[in-house]
């Protein structure tokens, strides 16, 4: 089973097993929706969504079972995943472009160590700290298949 790591919990909310999680995922709206599996902790227990809704720039969600917080206190600080084959897109995920060599102009100027959502949309870091939108102004071409992300209209970003 591979699993997909979507967020970390970083806090409780209220007395009712509400949790805080900060997520990046970019496809919320296919596991946010009650009834879909999830799974926390280096143990990846497994919960059933309850409910889910937003507050700022954190998720809020409750898990069947989990109705208090004594129950979801343990879990400050772990991170939530989900199964891959659990979750069906066309395109590839957020976490699929970790560890790809990225090329500009035909050279290799890093790989890609993370993402993060700014708000108005998600941008890559590449290994030398320099800042890629993503969108498709700026990635020409991912190619899991050869770990390798071509981008272009570098120019002033490097």
């Amino acid at each position: 089973m591979e699993y997909v790591n979507v967020g970390k919990i970083y806090t409780t909310h209220g007395l009712n097993g509400e949790v805080k999680v900060k997520s990046n995922f970019n496809y919320k709206d296919k596991i946010y929706v009650n009834g879909f599996n999830f799974y926390i902790g280096k143990d990846k227990e497994l919960y059933k969504l309850r409910n889910y809704r937003k507050q700022n720039e954190y998720d809020l969600l409750t898990f069947e079972t989990l109705d208090n917080i004594d129950k979801v206190i343990k879990y400050r600080g772990s991170f939530l995943y989900i199964l891959r084959s659990d979750i069906k897109v066309d395109t590839y995920l957020n976490s699929d472009l970790i560890g790809l060599n990225v090329f500009y102009k035909n050279k290799n100027i890093g790989k890609v160590s993370g993402i993060f959502d700014a708000g108005h949309g998600n941008f890559i870091i590449d290994i030398s700290g320099v800042f890629i939108p993503k969108n498709e102004n700026f990635i020409e071409k991912v190619d899991l298949k050869n770990k390798k992300m071509i981008v272009k209209n570098m120019e002033g970003l490097l």
